[in-house]
């Protein structure tokens, strides 16, 4: 369950979106094509209700959400919760070397410290 409040002192809410395509381009890069990430059909097949960003990608853009205002990265922890699917814009919430990143139905995808 989601922790960090939006509206409290001190945390810093942050867009992350996550464009149709990011799975398949982060895949041409990175090696990474499996069909869960790539292929909206394949995704389905495999018990999953659309194509979900991999896990090194979607800590990339964390990482990137983060530099971009300034936090602090130099030791970054994070775990995953829940699939992060593609063409949405997730929520970064950050407070007290915490992080939550939230998809746009408030599930929580992913937390860790960033220090």
């Amino acid at each position: 369950m989601p922790s960090i409040e939006s509206a409290a002192a001190g945390t810093v809410a942050i867009a992350v979106p996550l464009a149709g395509d990011m799975g398949r381009r982060y895949g041409a890069v990175a090696g990474d094509r499996n069909p869960v990430h790539t292929t909206p059909l394949l995704a389905r097949l495999f018990g999953v209700k659309c194509c979900f960003m991999q896990g090194l990608g979607l800590r990339n853009a964390v990482v990137a959400a983060l530099a971009r205002h300034g936090l602090p990265l130099g030791q970054l922890e994070i775990r995953f919760a829940y699939p992060a699917y593609l063409g949405q814009t997730l929520q970064l919430r950050a407070a007290g070397g915490s992080f939550e990143l939230l998809d746009e139905a408030q599930q929580l995808v992913a937390f860790g410290t960033a220090r």
